[in-house]
Order: structure tokens, then sequence, then C-alpha cells
């Protein structure tokens, strides 16, 4: 993010997330490893107002260190069973969230039209 107010914004938020989800879990006695964050993904009401109709997307690439490109594409498989409307980018190259510098135009126009798309799904569904 080259603009340091969001840049600062978004750091304070994924902090204050990540804190909350430490404070949660420490009470109720959880250590959730990545097959618990799988089974959490894998729910069709991930928060409110989301369901299997929103759609999600899913930047990958095969040479991301971070999260394993075959666990990406066993994820997408379960999901896509389940029904979930997904949309994939494969990049080449560039490692979890370095997808944004290395082909920004790309990822953030996947990112605005993912959630544009979501958003026309929650406006036909109050009408």
């Amino acid at each position: 993010m080259r603009n340091s107010v969001v840049r600062i914004a978004a750091k304070i938020t994924l902090s204050l997330a990540y804190g909350i989800y430490a404070i949660i879990t420490t009470i109720l006695g959880m250590r959730p490893g990545f097959q618990d964050l799988r089974a959490l993904l894998a729910q069709p009401e991930l928060l409110l107002g989301v369901d299997k109709n929103t759609p999600r997307a899913y930047f990958r690439s095969e040479v991301d260190k971070m999260v394993s490109y075959k666990a990406i594409e066993s994820h997408l498989a379960q999901v896509a069973e389940l029904g979930f409307k997904v949309r994939v980018e494969k990049f080449s190259g560039s490692q979890h969230v370095s997808h944004s510098r290395k082909d920004g135009d790309r990822y953030w126009a996947a990112v605005r039209e993912t959630w544009s798309e979501a958003a026309k799904g929650r406006s036909r569904a109050r009408l």
C-alpha cells in the first residue's frame, strides 16, 4: 500500500482483529490450526450477510512460501464442491501479498470486481 494513511489504518485494523482473535481463542482454550481455518473458511455464513452466493476471490502463486499452492488448490476444490462462488487469480513469481506489487492493476481489478459483484448481490437480496 503506497498511501501511508491507508497502510497505517490497515495495520491498526489487522492488529485489532488479530488481538481480538487471540484473546477469544485463549479464553476458550482453542489452538486453531490450518485445518480449523479451512473448516471456518468453508462455512457459508463466514461473516454477517455472507452466504454461498457471495463471491470470494482467491489469489495464489506456486512460489508462495506462506501458503502452499496445493493447500489452496485443495481448499478451492472443497468450496467449489460445496457450491461457493469463487474467483481464482493465479500469479507467477510473486509470493502471498506481493501479488499486488507485481501486478497491481490486475490484483486490484479483481478485488473491485469481486466487491462490486458482492454489492449487487446484496442489493438484489434486499428487494
